[in-house]
């Protein structure tokens, strides 16, 4: 009985060394990015563009396409979803970042923009408020507030993080797309 201390704490010193030599990943890739990411197969990609919004600057906007991937060789794997560009023009170059949802996580993120839109009638003139929602494609949507400042956002990571601000009375269009979307994607 005596060595039970001493054999609970090897054991969490062992478990805590190979969380640190083997950590779980931190982002799980999406059906979309599996599929797209595959090797040694021929793979077909369609898409239809849904819709766009640009942002505050007039230097950014956010492009929402319909994807639909397919393997055409040996067993037949598909998913389909969309694919959230956001295109940031700069004074010589253009940066264009993007994300991939797959067509089950759009119903969250649908109702996630809904629960903002009310969140933002009642967080105006709060100190600061934020909220936001994060699929597992490494996109997230959210809005923050400082009084009566407050803008929605969307952010893509890959290949780098890009942010783009919104106006805050523009989420009834980012519902529409999403809506738009899914309503698209039944079609499939």
């Amino acid at each position: 009985m005596k060595n039970i201390p001493k054999l609970f704490f090897l054991i969490l010193c062992c478990s805590s060394l190979l969380a640190e030599i083997n950590p779980a990943p931190l982002n799980q890739p999406t059906k979309l990015q599996e599929l797209l990411g595959k090797k040694n197969c021929l793979i077909i990609q369609n898409s239809k563009k849904i819709g766009r919004i640009d942002a505050i600057s007039g230097l950014a906007r956010a492009r929402i396409e319909k994807i639909d991937v397919q393997d055409l060789s040996g067993k037949t794997e598909s998913a389909n979803g969309i694919k959230v560009t956001v295109i940031l023009t700069e004074a010589e170059k253009t940066k264009e970042s993007y994300a991939f949802l797959d067509s089950e996580e759009l119903s969250g993120v649908l109702d996630s923009l809904k629960t903002m839109k009310d969140l933002i009638k009642q967080t105006i003139k709060k100190e600061y408020a934020k909220a936001s929602y994060n699929t597992k494609g490494n996109f997230r949507v959210g809005f923050y507030n400082e009084g009566n400042n407050v803008k929605i956002f969307l952010s893509c990571e890959i290949p780098s993080s890009t942010v783009v601000e919104f106006q805050a009375k523009r989420i009834d269009e980012f519902i529409n797309i999403i809506t738009d979307s899914i309503n698209e994607l039944k079609k499939s």
